[in-house]
């Protein structure tokens, strides 16, 4: 089930463009920080 929203996003390409472009950034820094948190990790322990 899709909420109004969904659909919304879904039929406007430029919307879904620019909220992939979104969620790959957060993606992308999460990961970043993750990476440089496991590496201190490692390098205390």
């Amino acid at each position: 089930m899709q909420s109004s929203k969904e659909i919304e996003l879904m039929t406007s390409e430029k919307e879904l463009v620019k909220f992939y472009k979104k969620v790959l950034t957060i993606v992308s820094v999460s990961q970043i920080f993750g990476g440089a948190g496991l590496a201190a990790g490692i390098t205390v322990g």
